[in-house]
This record gives C-alpha cells, sequence and structure tokens, in this order.
C-alpha cells in the first residue's frame, strides 16, 4: 500500500487517539503534583497543577489542587485565585486523594462534593485574608467555612485568631473551645486558648492551657509569638507576680532555659526588686551563650555582687568561775596608816574644772555672731519621680526607635534603642518636679515616622 493510499487511515489512528493521550495527560499531572506536595517541592507542585488546569480547566477540584499548592508555597494571592475558580465551578469528578487532609484537618465525610470543595475553599480564603490583615473578610470566609462544615477543627481554630486579632476575646475563646473538643491532640488551640485568657484576666487556667501545649507540642508547632503576646500583656498591665509565674510554670523547656528568656526572666526579677536571683539567671544565660551582648549589658547593670559580710570576732570567754573557787586565799597584808594628802590631791581637780569651763565661755563669745541669726532649712529640687517600663519585639529583626515625650517635663533613657527580636528592652522615665501631676504619653517612633506603641504615664 503506497503512502498516499494509507494518509486516510492514519489520520483516523489519530483523531481517536488524541481524547486518550488527553485523559492520561490529565491523570499524569494530577499524579506527579501530588508526588512534589509529598515531598515538599511546591514549585514542581504549582507548575504540574498549573498544567492540569491548562488540561481540564472545567473541574474545580483541579483548581483546588493548585490553591492548595499556592497557599503551602504561602503565595496567598496565587491561592485566593485558585480557589475563587474553584469555588465558582463546582466538582466535575470525585474528590482525589492528592489534598493534604492533615494541613486542613478532616473534613464531614457525609457532606456532598460541592460542600466540601467550598469548605477548603472558603478555609484557605480565610487563612489568607487572616494573614493579609483583612480581618472582616477573613471572618466572613472562615465563618462560612464553620457553617458547612462544623466538625472541621481547623478551621475553628483559625476563626478563633480572626476573632482574637479583632479583640473579641470572649469570641475567640469559644472557638479555641471548640477546636479542643474536636481535636485535643493539637497543641496550637491549647496555646491559642491560653494566650486569650490571658488577656481576658483568666491567669490560672491560662497557665494549664500552656502547660498542656508544652506537653504536646514535640514538633515545635506553637510559635513563640503566643508566649511573646501572653509575657507583654502581664508586663503591660503591671502583674509582675504573674508575669513570674508564667515563666516558671507555663514556657516548654527549650524556651524557659534558652538565653533571651533567661534574660526576660532576669528583668522581671529586677522589676520584683529580686536582683540576686535576676543575678543567677543572667549567669545560667552567659553559660549557655557567653557572647550574648544583652545579657552581659544586664548584669553590668545590676552591678558586682555585693561582699559576704565578714563574721564577728568572737567574744573571750570568761574565766570559770569554779577554778577561781578552787584557789586557797593569800594572806592579807598588814595594815598600814595612809599618808596625809599633799595640795595638788585636795585643789587639783576643782582648779582644773574651773580653767576648762572658762575657756570654753570665752570661745563661744569669740564665735557669737554681732546679731542674732536664724537658722533656714535647706531648699533643693523635690525628689523626681522614676518609672520603668519594658517593651518586648516580638518580629523577626531588629527595629530602630526613638522614643518621644507628649510633655517637656518627661525624661526618657534611653531616648534612641534597638530592639531585638524576641528580646525585652527596659527604659526608665523620670518626671520633672511640679510635672508628674499631668498626664502624657511616650511613643516609639521609628527613623521612618511610623508610631510602633504608644504608653501612657498616669499620675501617680
Amino acid at each position: 500500500m503506497s503512502v498516499r493510499a494509507a494518509m486516510p487511515w492514519l489520520l483516523c489512528l489519530l483523531t481517536f487517539a488524541a481524547p486518550a493521550s488527553a485523559k492520561v495527560g490529565a491523570e499524569e499531572y494530577e499524579r506527579w503534583g501530588g508526588e512534589c506536595l509529598e515531598k515538599k517541592d511546591f514549585d514542581c507542585a504549582v507548575s504540574w497543577y498549573r498544567r492540569l488546569t491548562e488540561e481540564a480547566p472545567k473541574d474545580g477540584w483541579n483548581w483546588a489542587y493548585l490553591g492548595q499548592a499556592y497557599y503551602l508555597k504561602d503565595d496567598c494571592a496565587g491561592a485566593i485565585d485558585a480557589m475563587r475558580k474553584a469555588f465558582s465551578l463546582g466538582p466535575r469528578k470525585k474528590i482525589g486523594t492528592r489534598l493534604l487532609s492533615s494541613v486542613f484537618g478532616a473534613s464531614d465525610a457525609s457532606r456532598s462534593q460541592e460542600v466540601r470543595l467550598r469548605a477548603l475553599a472558603s478555609r484557605i480564603q480565610g487563612h489568607c485574608e487572616l494573614i493579609g490583615g483583612r480581618l472582616d473578610a477573613a471572618e466572613i470566609d472562615l465563618r462560612y467555612a464553620a457553617s458547612i462544615d462544623s466538625q472541621n477543627a481547623w478551621t475553628a481554630r483559625t476563626l478563633g485568631h480572626a476573632y482574637f486579632r479583632q479583640g473579641k476575646v470572649p469570641a475567640a475563646i469559644a472557638e479555641y473551645d471548640r477546636a479542643i473538643r474536636l481535636d485535643g491532640s493539637e497543641p496550637v488551640a491549647w496555646a491559642a486558648r491560653g494566650r486569650a485568657r490571658i488577656v481576658a484576666g483568666d491567669d490560672e487556667p491560662a497557665f494549664e492551657d500552656f502547660a498542656t501545649a508544652a506537653g504536646l507540642d514535640r514538633e515545635d508547632a506553637v510559635e513563640e509569638a503566643y508566649y511573646l503576646d501572653s509575657l507583654n500583656h502581664l508586663l503591660k498591665e503591671g502583674r509582675l507576680p504573674a508575669a513570674l509565674t508564667f515563666l516558671d510554670a507555663a514556657l516548654p523547656a527549650r524556651l524557659r532555659l534558652s538565653p533571651p528568656w533567661l534574660g526576660n526572666r532576669a528583668l522581671v526579677l529586677l522589676r520584683l526588686e529580686r536582683p540576686d536571683e535576676a543575678r543567677q539567671a543572667l549567669r545560667q544565660g552567659l553559660k549557655k551563650a557567653p557572647r550574648d551582648k544583652r545579657l552581659k549589658e544586664l548584669l553590668a547593670e545590676l552591678g558586682p555582687e555585693p561582699a559576704a559580710r565578714e563574721p564577728e570576732p568572737a567574744a573571750p570567754e570568761d574565766p570559770a568561775p569554779a577554778a577561781e573557787a578552787t584557789r586557797e586565799p593569800s594572806a592579807a597584808p598588814p595594815p598600814s596608816e595612809p599618808p596625809p594628802p599633799g595640795f595638788w590631791e585636795l585643789y587639783g581637780a576643782p582648779l582644773i574644772g574651773v580653767l576648762l569651763l572658762a575657756f570654753v565661755v570665752v570661745r563661744a563669745r569669740r564665735a557669737a555672731p554681732s546679731s542674732p541669726t536664724r537658722e533656714l532649712p535647706a531648699k533643693g529640687p523635690p525628689a523626681a519621680t522614676e518609672r520603668r517600663f519594658s517593651v518586648v519585639n516580638p518580629g523577626a529583626a531588629s527595629v530602630e526607635v526613638e522614643v518621644r515625650a507628649s510633655a517637656s517635663w518627661l525624661e526618657v533613657s534611653p531616648a534612641r534603642a534597638r530592639l531585638e527580636p524576641r528580646r525585652a528592652q527596659e527604659f526608665v522615665v523620670r518626671a520633672a518636679p511640679g510635672g508628674a501631676a499631668a498626664e502624657a504619653t511616650l511613643a516609639l517612633v521609628t527613623p521612618a515616622g511610623k508610631t510602633l506603641a504608644e504608653i501612657a504615664v498616669l499620675p501617680r
């Protein structure tokens, strides 16, 4: 058969083979993308899932795969776009096995595929909105996800975060309670509820929540920010005994014995006027980090350790009276008549007394001023009022700040400081005489002019 005669048959074969080839390609893209997710190669997963959406663009689950990969890659913009597409399309096939249920928690299996897809899309959109600081939008998405899939602990916990950041502390605690009821093995939910309870002033249950989180957190899943936020709130409200209890009972061992947190403990002890224990904590931290500049500065501010008092010398022992009693009395000397007293023995002492009295009177008259005067009490400025406060930088980078006072009678030391990450910086505020009766504020301002925090200085 010639090539010209065989050409129609070849065209028919290619026509029938094309759909089968496309179907196999989509399945391969889905499988390869899932393998990349399992290896945590999220760029690779995004690449394969983008090809999957190009191959089969009308299936919402394919866009959900892509949105999940973007989300795990920390690309919230791509995740939101893909999940909105998935939400609008809906599912066209049975859910595959490539969605990481361990990331978002188990869903209600009795729900339809469309409901499960919409719940997943709303969760990811809500969390990305929360990361971007769009709290109202995050609350709407997460509340919708919770309403259609109420058995998902991840959704309840993330909705609690949205409430907490909006200042809705009771609502946040209620969502954390629900997350713990659904999955009590998740340490982040326990730590989040502990932080919310500290803000609500319920310290003892909060410490128990943090202790439970530390026992469950075998992979360091709880971020240090939960502990820093809690300590900052206790210090801001002046609850120093509770802050010390928090450092002793609520922190996991990896933080409690670390040099930065030993420095935080020393600051709390200093504010409690317990310098010896503060010095001990700083030395313990310097054993682990001998070059830690902050610990060295704090130890230098404490000054040298006071020397131990020398023991007073023991009083000499009195002679034993029993030994004296055993001595035999010696013979008394025979009595003799005393000699008659002389002139100095009779009149020497009175004469010397009269001379001394005359000398004192003469000196007093010479030293007396010509006109009577009255001694006035010494005048001086009243003692200045001094207060201390600490600021902890919860971020991952150091920040240069300038402390600006709203009143001229306030003096702050240091006026400029570098806030190191996750470390407390202490400031001393002194009020000049006459100004401490008014209220003023202190502002922490960056070199760019951005105000990071404002602190009220109230009159005593």
